[in-house]
């Protein structure tokens, strides 16, 4: 079974995203991953790649032990909160 990953576009001093991991069915299952930045506050992509690969292997195993599930996909929330 092939695991893929996907995560919104990253926004400036964003701290965390949510990635979503969909499966062969289309199913998924989502999680949240800080963001690594370096000193100079870019973005760290050496080690944020190491980080979602990391997680794609962990998505992997716990659903080969049976650990987790996938789901239905979430219905995407274009909701944006009146201004006060």
């Amino acid at each position: 079974m092939a695991i893929s990953y996907s995560y919104s576009e990253l926004q400036e001093g964003q701290k965390s995203v949510t990635v979503r991991f969909v499966n062969d069915e289309g199913l998924e299952v989502s999680k949240v991953v800080n963001i690594p930045y370096n000193s100079d506050g870019s973005l760290n992509e050496s080690y944020f790649q190491e980080i979602l690969d990391g997680q794609l292997r962990s998505v992997e195993y716990k659903v080969s032990i049976g650990s987790l599930e996938f789901g239905e996909p979430e219905p995407e929330s274009n909701y944006v909160p009146p201004e006060v």
